[in-house]
């Protein structure tokens, strides 16, 4: 049975397992889009495994979409927001980025603002399907 991912912040004491279902929260969907189901508590961890695990599937790609599902996701800290800066500004093959959040009106605000200094185009979305539209992989 799968580890089912906790409301807490995950670190380097992580069980393999663990890893493994923070793994599992990236997906690729359509041709050439990914998923980030984000952690409900965020840490400079959990950011540090989505972004190798982005690494690893987008290797053979020559660009691609992030779609963030932000649904169930708390806002995160500054130590949290400064990995995410750096590790979306790492991601060269990026080419959007839209974030989808249900109608939290809170989160969306949090967003904007975490995500104002990232270098591709971020849009903000209440459903996974006005994300996909947006990329252009529906």
């Amino acid at each position: 049975m799968p580890i089912q991912i906790e409301r807490r912040a995950y670190g380097p004491a992580s069980t393999q397992e663990e890893v493994a279902a923070i793994r599992a929260r990236l997906r690729r969907i359509g041709k050439s889009s990914l998923v980030w189901q984000e952690m409900p508590v965020q840490s400079t961890f959990s950011v540090s495994v989505m972004m190798d695990e982005i690494h690893r599937l987008t290797e053979s790609l020559d660009w691609f979409h992030l779609i963030v599902d932000l649904t169930h996701a708390d806002p995160p800290v500054q130590e949290v927001r400064t990995a995410l800066y750096k590790g979306l500004d790492q991601l060269p093959k990026m080419r959007r980025c839209a974030c989808f959040t249900g109608r939290n009106f809170l989160l969306n605000a949090a967003v904007k603002f975490v995500l104002a200094a990232v270098r591709v185009p971020v849009t903000m979305h209440k459903t996974l399907e006005e994300a996909l539209r947006e990329v252009g992989d529906a």
